[in-house]
């Protein structure tokens, strides 16, 4: 019983300077200690640079460079929400989803509505996401051959428009 006391007493007295740590203020200063992020997969590298201001691929398929502007939060992390696949890369970023195809060597960007939630799989060959919003859930498929995402609304059987 006398161990249990003191853990809970342990326990309180770090809650309470972890709360009391949380409301101290920031200081609004940031500074640049991100570091560059390469991520390499069968057909292609995924580069996201110090500057965090764009996301670049190199294709082995066709030997190229593209990229793709990205606007975040100096210190808003992108590595653990990039993912790669033999082929394809995609990473979600606030409202919109980043995807790259090494066979057609560019990246694409699915604009999310305001306010909706989306789930999205990388295969080998495509990155599909289902995005739900007050009007329903939308599926979308990012292919690889011609690097360009398509969707359909899933309530109606609708092909969404999309800015390409």
């Amino acid at each position: 019983m006398q161990a249990f006391a003191k853990f809970f007493l342990v326990l309180s007295l770090f809650s309470t300077s972890l709360t009391l740590a949380a409301d101290k203020p920031q200081d609004s200063v940031r500074t640049a200690t991100n570091e560059p992020v390469i991520i390499r997969s069968n057909e292609l590298f995924v580069v996201i640079p110090q500057s965090r201001d764009q996301l670049m691929a190199y294709s082995m398929q066709s030997n190229t460079w593209d990229q793709i502007a990205i606007s975040i939060e100096p210190d808003q992390k992108i590595e653990p929400t990039t993912t790669v696949s033999r082929n394809m890369a995609a990473c979600q970023l606030g409202q919109s989803i980043y995807a790259y195809s090494a066979k057609a060597g560019v990246w694409s960007r699915l604009k999310l509505p305001p306010e909706s939630k989306a789930r999205f799989e990388v295969g080998d060959n495509e990155i599909t996401a289902t995005v739900k919003t007050k009007q329903g859930k939308c599926f979308y498929i990012f292919g690889a051959t011609l690097g360009q995402w398509s969707g359909i609304d899933l309530a109606t059987g609708k092909q969404m428009l999309l800015e390409q």
